[in-house]
């Protein structure tokens, strides 16, 4: 993402969903300038939390923390509340993170 946004001038990505089985780590990997720099406002991860995702999920976490994201869950009523996703068992809802 990173080498194709600097190829098309894309400056910056208000929203990003991923929802790629299991992609999304190499995704943002790829995005990690775009992260880094906060030229990308929010990302939506779906994300599953059992134990044989527990190492993927953990280096997401680590990732989007260390581009200086915080993560959240929508409720219905349409507020967002913060989320800590590896201190669940299990887990499995689209997480949105916010840079803060």
């Amino acid at each position: 993402m990173d080498a194709f946004c600097a190829e098309q001038r894309i400056e910056r990505i208000d929203f990003l969903k991923l929802d790629i089985e299991g992609s999304e780590l190499p995704a943002l990997k790829g995005a990690e300038r775009l992260l880094r720099e906060g030229r990308i406002g929010c990302v939506m991860v779906e994300t599953t939390l059992v134990e044989r995702t527990r190492d993927l999920t953990q280096r997401i976490d680590d990732l989007m923390k260390a581009a200086g994201f915080r993560s959240f869950h929508a409720s219905r009523d349409g507020r967002i509340v913060p989320v800590d996703v590896m201190k669940h068992t299990t887990f499995r809802e689209d997480v949105l993170w916010l840079k803060h």
